[in-house]
């Protein structure tokens, strides 16, 4: 209770900022492949699909966004792009966005 007193209080945080960063990196619209963390803030304007049921999806997401801290790694240390190019082979991402943990990659082949 005393932490409702201090100045600041219910801010954002750091990683809140770069949480709105990231999900901004990606335009409206897109096909965006992501781990749980954003991915119900990304569903009112974006295709919204799951890291863990989307290796197989038709069309390819043009976006992809990690959260590294996300339980959903298993601690395992993961990049947007290295997840993307072994999750979608013969395609290409390059890192748009990183900070404080998440990451963005869109696809460029």
């Amino acid at each position: 209770m005393w932490q409702l007193t201090s100045s600041g209080f219910g801010q954002d945080g750091p990683r809140a900022e770069a949480a709105h960063q990231a999900m901004a990196a990606v335009p409206a619209g897109s096909a965006v492949e992501t781990d749980i963390t954003l991915m119900a803030r990304m569903v009112p304007d974006h295709e919204v699909y799951w890291v863990g049921s989307a290796k197989d999806m038709d069309p390819l997401p043009e976006y992809v966004v990690v959260d590294q801290r996300s339980y959903v790694w298993g601690g395992r240390d993961v990049t947007a792009v290295g997840w993307a190019t072994d999750a979608h082979p013969g395609h290409s991402y390059e890192l748009v966005f990183e900070r404080n943990g998440f990451q963005v990659a869109h696809r460029t082949s």
